[in-house]
């Protein structure tokens, strides 16, 4: 990609602002790498090895939370043209000014904290309360808790889920039959559907 957009600005001349500025990024922070001195053999070998493992990756700084991760060389182009939903730039010069602040976590609690939004009903399944109601950032945490600290209460917990979901796929390949067969559908012992009725003249609507 960069091959690509210097060759386009320099045979034809047309290259668009986002090309250039796209461009110039690429060449500042190629030109800030510090480069890995070749491997030092014994004195008097007279051979210099040169660097292993290929080129080496870049840095850049990520906008959303402003970690300076390292990315192969060959992503760097495509790097730089991600945009945020507001038009942002995603990935900028690690050196460039960021005034972001840190991404922080959700603060979740646990999935058997008597403050999660279940709590009622996994105590309705014989699932565990645990005290932890705060302080995990995200659900990938709530899932490592839960199985570190409830390995039981877990276990049931997805058992439960997958018999739910079992139950589900069972009613949809239930009425998808009742459909082809011409039969009216089934009655759903957990949704029921409300039908609003006109409104009278004189009445609220």
């Amino acid at each position: 990609m960069t091959t690509q957009l210097m060759n386009q600005a320099v045979t034809k001349g047309e290259i668009s602002d986002e090309d250039l500025t796209l461009l110039t990024d690429i060449s500042d922070i190629v030109a800030e790498e510090t480069e890995v001195p070749p491997e030092a053999d014994p004195p008097g070998s007279g051979i210099t090895r040169l660097p292993s493992g290929g080129p080496k990756p870049v840095e850049l700084r990520r906008v959303t939370d402003g970690q300076v991760k390292k990315i192969p060389r060959t992503m760097l182009a495509s790097k730089l043209r991600q945009r945020l939903p507001d038009g942002r730039k995603a990935w900028i010069n690690p050196k460039a000014p960021w005034k972001g602040s840190p991404r922080r976590g959700e603060n979740l609690p646990c999935f058997f904290a008597k403050n999660h939004p279940n709590f009622e009903a996994y105590q309705a399944m014989g699932l565990p309360v645990c005290e932890r109601e705060s302080g995990l950032p995200n659900r990938q945490a709530q899932v490592v808790h839960a199985k570190n600290k409830h390995e039981l209460g877990w276990q049931m917990l997805q058992a439960s889920e997958l018999r739910e979901r079992e139950d589900k796929k069972d009613d949809l390949l239930l009425a998808a039959l009742n459909r082809l067969s011409g039969a009216p559908p089934a009655p759903s012992a957990t949704r029921r559907k409300y039908v609003r009725r006109p409104s009278k003249k004189g009445e609220a609507a």
